[in-house]
């Protein structure tokens, strides 16, 4: 056989093995006890391991949330605090 022939078998089976993995990607869960941003409310109070936050908006790709209290290094306090935008994939804690 070829060696260009080869190749392309074995382009071929690579390109067969990359289509078939982005279309049967993983259905990601968030952690116990845990859920996504996407999964709340407008208006809700959530937890992060590193903040305290409350929900304002949720747009396509990501979501606007105030920052309140801020569970970092001190010297960062200042630069998380307030409104920020979060990704949708977000695992957070809702606070009753």
């Amino acid at each position: 056989m070829k060696e260009s022939t080869k190749l392309k078998r074995k382009l071929k089976q690579n390109q067969d093995l990359a289509t078939k993995a982005l279309k049967d990607k993983p259905e990601w869960k968030a952690a116990k006890g845990y859920k996504y941003l996407e999964d709340c409310k407008p208006g809700t109070q959530i937890t992060t391991s590193t903040s305290e936050a409350i929900l304002i908006n949720i747009g396509t790709g990501s979501c606007t949330v105030i920052v309140t209290e801020w569970f970092g290094h001190p010297e960062n306090t200042t630069a998380h605090i307030g409104k920020r935008q979060w990704a949708l994939k977000t695992e957070v804690k809702e606070v009753s």
